[in-house]
C-alpha cells in the first residue's frame, strides 16, 4: 500500500490560509464561486475545496494547485482569465 503525500503543517496552514483569504477576496468583491469559477475556467466544486480547508481537491487535478491559486488571484485582481 503506497503511503499518502502530506504536506509539512507550515505549508498545510499556508495554503489553507491563502483559500481562506481567496473566499475573503471573493465576496468583498460580490462575486459567486460560480462567477469565479467561470471566469477563471475551473469547476465550481474545485474552487470551493480549495476555500474550505477542511476539503481538499482531487491531487490529479490538472493544474497544481499554486496554479489554480495564481489564476484565481489574477482574476479578482483584474476581472478576467
Amino acid at each position: 500500500m503506497a503511503a499518502e503525500k502530506t504536506l509539512p503543517t507550515q505549508v498545510s496552514e499556508r495554503v489553507d490560509n491563502l483559500g481562506h483569504r481567496v473566499r475573503v477576496a471573493r465576496v468583498r468583491r460580490g462575486m459567486s464561486i460560480a462567477e469565479l469559477a467561470a471566469k477563471a475556467g475551473l469547476n465550481r466544486n474545485t474552487l470551493s475545496a480549495l476555500e474550505q480547508p477542511s476539503i481538499r481537491p482531487d491531487p490529479s487535478a490538472r493544474m497544481p494547485r499554486r496554479g489554480r491559486f495564481a489564476l484565481i488571484s489574477h482574476v479578482l485582481t483584474h476581472g478576467t482569465a
